[in-house]
């Protein structure tokens, strides 16, 4: 039986990475955030990306700025993270398919 696949999955070199549709690499290029490429992810979970090393995933972080699984990695690129998470919160949610909150004082919140 033949598999129908997706236009990713027949791209089996490309990292999580390459294949999130908005992603921010971070100053050292080992590092990056990357939203997941599939729509169905988001649909029963709230917007986040992952903090990727190398091209794969090692821990993930809410649109909010908050870790759901916390990263082994050194504490500049934890707290870099953070603050381009807190700077992109509106891109990050809106790459994950959801509406963000129009509140102003969420918009207007900065660390």
């Amino acid at each position: 039986m033949k598999r129908n696949m997706s236009f990713f999955d027949s791209k089996v070199w490309l990292t999580f990475v390459d294949r999130s549709p908005f992603f921010v690499v971070l100053s050292d290029p080992d590092y990056a955030l990357a939203v997941d490429s599939d729509p169905k992810h988001f649909e029963k979970e709230n917007a986040h990306w992952h903090l990727c090393y190398k091209g794969k995933p090692i821990a993930r972080l809410s649109a909010y700025g908050c870790w759901t699984s916390y990263p082994k990695v050194p504490l500049a690129i934890r707290m870099e993270a953070e603050a381009i998470t807190s700077n992109m919160i509106i891109q990050v949610i809106r790459a994950c398919g959801k509406q963000p909150v129009t509140e102003p004082s969420l918009l207007a919140f900065r660390y």
